[in-house]
């Protein structure tokens, strides 16, 4: 694989969760919030990077995979009984129809061009009822140019999107909306596979 085509959390991945803890991104305590694990539950974590959030997680679930498609990245995620990391792409997922109990999408979705693609691969490997957790930037909010810019400049292209367009993707592939909350540019949403 030449320089080029490696993927470009390749590049970063050494300094990924310093500059996430900085600038406050992974919020935890929400997704535990808003999710509610029961401690019986088998969870997938696309695009999940170095697995600080499955590390985190794993405590309340029965089992947590990591997929993402760069292996640098999943070269951080510490494997551990019940906690699986796995190089692979998101949109085609090596997983089962109806494997998982809930799906983590924590700031991936504009970071995937065929966004209409990754929620129906969501879909899939969720099981009816099944609980889809995600968290992204407002395009519509005035500070997500500015930081776009600087976003694309160390990991690549990055396609975001308004809230509106966002929620109407989730409704149209098959989702219903349980919890939101937004905190300035951000959003996080609880969606059940219907």
């Amino acid at each position: 694989m030449s320089k080029q085509e490696r993927p470009a959390f390749d590049r970063i991945h050494w300094l990924y969760n310093a500059y996430m803890l900085i600038t406050n991104r992974y919020k935890i305590d929400t997704i535990t919030d808003m999710v509610g694990f029961k401690g019986d539950e088998k969870v997938v974590d696309i695009g999940g990077g170095t697995g600080y959030v499955a590390r985190h997680i794993a405590p309340l679930c029965r089992e947590v995979y990591i997929i993402d498609q760069s292996p640098l990245m999943l070269g951080h995620a510490e494997e551990s009984l019940g906690m699986r990391a796995i190089a692979g792409d998101a949109l085609a997922t090596p997983f089962e129809d109806d494997e998982f109990d809930v799906a983590l999408l924590t700031d991936v979705l504009h970071h995937i061009k065929d966004q209409p693609k990754l929620v129906k691969e969501a879909h899939r490997i969720l099981k009816t009822g099944g609980r889809l957790y995600i968290h992204d930037s407002d395009a519509s909010h005035w500070q997500v140019p500015i930081a776009s810019f600087f976003e694309e400049i160390f990991a690549g292209k990055v396609y975001k999107q308004t809230l509106e367009y966002a929620e109407e993707l989730f409704r149209s592939t098959g989702f219903e909306q349980l919890k939101k909350r937004i905190r300035g540019k951000q959003y996080f949403i609880l969606w059940r596979k219907k």
